[in-house]
């Protein structure tokens, strides 16, 4: 209680003069002198929610923001926990896959039977996701391996199985949606399927960069709009 009572007075006496908008033209000795006056276990937990709130407001894929980062990280002197520190390497892949060029890998579904329409190489492909269907309000996860990126398709394939699970061409898809939990992909008289991996953003942008189904497809990334309540449950749900 204490602790919440010294927190409350250091934040409404320092808002201020030390903030999102303002930390990164703050100096080192600046910082320093703000916070002297306060106890240190509250002054660096206000330090990490201005550098998160930072983060969130400013954050883009790119080399030049990775390196804002940790020349901030080191000006304010703060730990971060494993799942802190994931959002910030997760900037890096995503540059890479922004900007590699389009090289290809050979599916490994190719060999299977009715597979001659398919395309016998992939553009991207990710291990460890998982897809869901939603029943009313409910999600139900309907399988979990990898997603093989084509210029025609979206191949769920499940490597233990040695099996296709699902195959979703471009054509039959309406929009794709980031959100802050998932990626949505709307589909044309199908039920709508929605993705999950370690960096949902990554899956997008690969998505994305596929300009051969721009023209028929609708991109949306509301990922970096503050969650609801709602979202926040979905979120919790998925995680279980």
């Amino acid at each position: 209680m204490i602790w919440k009572y010294n927190y409350i007075n250091l934040y409404l006496s320092i808002r201020k003069t030390l903030n999102s908008k303002n930390v990164e033209k703050l100096s080192f000795d600046q910082i320093f002198h703000i916070g002297k006056m306060h106890k240190n276990d509250c002054f660096n937990h206000y330090k990490k929610q201005v550098f998160l709130k930072w983060f969130s407001e400013n954050t883009e894929n790119t080399i030049g923001f990775l390196k804002r980062v940790n020349k901030l990280l080191k000006k304010l002197e703060l730990i971060l926990s494993e799942k802190e520190k994931q959002k910030i390497n997760n900037i890096e892949p995503r540059e890479f896959t922004q900007r590699r060029s389009m090289k290809t890998v050979e599916v490994p579904y190719k060999r299977l039977d009715d597979t001659n329409s398919l395309m016998s190489n992939a553009f991207f492909f990710y291990k460890g996701i998982r897809v869901y269907e939603k029943e009313i309000i409910l999600f139900k996860m309907k399988y979990y391996g990898e997603i093989y990126i084509t210029s025609k398709e979206i191949v769920i394939y499940d490597r233990k199985k040695d099996e296709i699970k699902q195959i979703i061409k471009y054509k039959n898809i309406t929009s794709i949606k980031l959100n802050s939990y998932c990626i949505e992909i709307k589909l044309r008289n199908k039920k709508n399927i929605f993705l999950r991996y370690k960096d949902n953003e990554l899956i997008y942008i690969s998505l994305n960069r596929l300009t051969t189904i721009k023209s028929t497809i609708k991109f949306n990334n509301v990922s970096k709009i503050k969650s609801g309540m709602i979202e926040k449950i979905i979120e919790k749900i998925l995680n279980i």
